[in-house]
């Protein structure tokens, strides 16, 4: 069956599904040396280092993100206090310029919640030391984390020689163009923090995340649809109903990379298999009804590999 593609891109294309066959907020370059892949034994051990850090380690400080569209760069600047081995508290003060601080919350999955799977991120990635770089007077070395695969993610991040903490990254797109960059302006190391409140003790620790993304998708009315396709080096990580409705999501990821897949009930009359594409930075998203079932694709991988993902969609056959 054929499939029609209609995309709301700038780029305007079609894209046919019959037709194939073939992943909150915060996370900057380094001086010239001679790059070398780490060692595996020492790339695990630095990114040990980092995750320890955290959980030994208070800070406050200023930092400044800096998201990269096609219309532009937008900036906003974060206040973060992160308590040794507790959560982060965030509150942002906008748009430069802004005035009034906003009112602080939790930062969920913590700063490094992108190493949610260590072991999965060091099978598909290498990590590259590139030198060293001073940020807010506190010198850093800069790694860079690229995938085995092209057409991949990467980051490049600047860790704290002393303490371990991130200190800044750079996060670049499938195509290799930065999407955000992220740094401290200030920095305060084991400052005199205030009495946390209960409420910002709630903090759901990254190595929790396949925890609280485990139930069932049990109860849903309509046929699950699971891939027959992904992309080398990914895995199903977790599957989650929504609170609030009969939507079904599955979440896939290469350690680094994500994608991820919605499902719910189609409105009646929806025409089958058109495909409705759209991007927002580096993030792709396509939606289309199969079988009565809408479904929705988001990743941040090539939007060719995303189709075939999508086209390669069947009923899922286990218990």
């Amino acid at each position: 069956m054929r499939t029609v593609v209609r995309q709301r891109s700038a780029d305007r294309r079609l894209l046919t599904v019959g037709s194939m066959t073939a992943l909150v907020l915060f996370l900057l370059v380094g001086t010239g040396c001679d790059e070398e892949a780490m060692p595996a034994r020492s790339a695990a051990a630095f990114l040990d280092k980092m995750l320890e850090a955290e959980k030994t380690v208070s800070y406050e400080g200023m930092r400044d993100l800096v998201w990269s569209r096609e219309s532009g760069e937008r900036r906003s600047f974060f206040f973060a206090q992160h308590y040794a081995g507790g959560p982060t508290l965030v509150q942002s003060t906008g748009h430069p310029g802004r005035r009034r601080m906003l009112r602080p919350w939790v930062l969920r999955h913590g700063i490094l919640y992108w190493l949610a799977d260590r072991e999965l991120l060091l099978e598909n990635y290498l990590i590259t030391e590139k030198g060293r770089r001073t940020v807010f007077d506190r010198e850093g070395v800069v790694l860079e984390i690229t995938s085995r695969y092209a057409g991949r993610p990467s980051i490049e991040i600047v860790v704290d020689t002393e303490t371990n903490i991130l200190l800044a990254a750079d996060y670049r797109d499938y195509r290799g163009k930065t999407t955000l960059r992220s740094g401290f302006r200030t920095l305060l190391i084991d400052p005199e923090l205030p009495a946390r409140s209960p409420s910002q003790g709630r903090q759901r620790q990254s190595s929790d995340v396949e925890k609280w993304k485990q139930s069932r998708s049990q109860g849903v009315p309509f046929a699950v649809l699971e891939p027959q396709f992904l992309p080398d080096g990914f895995v199903r990580k977790s599957c989650w109903k929504s609170r609030r409705s009969a939507r079904l999501n599955t979440m896939y990821s290469d350690g680094f990379a994500w994608i991820q897949i919605s499902l719910a009930v189609a409105d009646p009359g929806s025409p089958e298999r058109v495909v409705k594409q759209s991007r927002c930075g580096s993030r792709t998203s396509m939606n289309m009804v199969l079988n009565g079932v809408s479904v929705r694709l988001v990743g941040h991988l090539e939007p060719e590999i995303l189709l075939k993902v999508l086209g390669s969609l069947a009923v899922r056959t286990e218990s």
